[in-house]
């Protein structure tokens, strides 16, 4: 399996409105406040994704973040996001990086292939280390950093923070092959 990521622009094929639409509430985080997604909401939606890339029209306490449809194959099987810089709040609880896996296609591996793009990503982007943060209790995603190379900092309460360092994930990969 390889993932491959597409980075949100203002187009959309069908099969995003379908994932936007069904994600829960407990993941509406993703959703950037948009509640549902339908066919009426996807345009403001897109447009504001678009803005955040480019770091145009931010609210207040939001930071530039691109977000990814992420595809194995022509399966879309989730989406990341890729903070560009942290403030205060996102150095407590959020961090650089998030991922949400469409519920069908859990247990499968593909959490870990996104981070370990959106890894890849920030390494273009010219960020040194990154930040992830989990709950306490989302032993599946504590894995998945983990895994990653996650190094754990401080927590912030319930919440667990792990810092990637994206030179040294670099080397144990490099190792890794060889």
């Amino acid at each position: 399996m390889t993932v491959r990521l597409v980075q949100a622009g203002l187009r959309y094929k069908p099969e995003v409105l379908e994932m936007l639409s069904q994600i829960p509430e407990e993941d509406s985080a993703f959703l950037r406040g948009y509640g549902r997604i339908s066919k009426v909401t996807i345009v403001g939606f897109l447009q504001r994704l678009y803005n955040s890339a480019l770091g145009l029209y931010l609210e207040e306490g939001m930071v530039p973040t691109t977000t990814y449809w992420v595809y194995d194959g022509s399966k879309l099987v989730g989406i990341g996001r890729l903070r560009h810089e942290l403030n205060e709040d996102l150095e407590k609880a959020g961090g650089n990086c998030g991922y949400y896996v469409r519920p069908e296609c859990r247990g499968k591996g593909y959490a870990s292939e996104i981070l370990t793009a959106l890894k890849d990503e920030a390494k273009r982007k010219g960020m040194k280390k990154i930040l992830l943060t989990a709950r306490y209790d989302n032993f599946a995603s504590i894995e998945v950093i983990m895994k990653n190379g996650g190094v754990e900092d401080e927590p912030n309460g319930d919440v667990l923070r792990f810092w990637i360092d994206l030179n040294e994930a670099e080397e144990t990969k490099n190792d890794a092959l060889g």
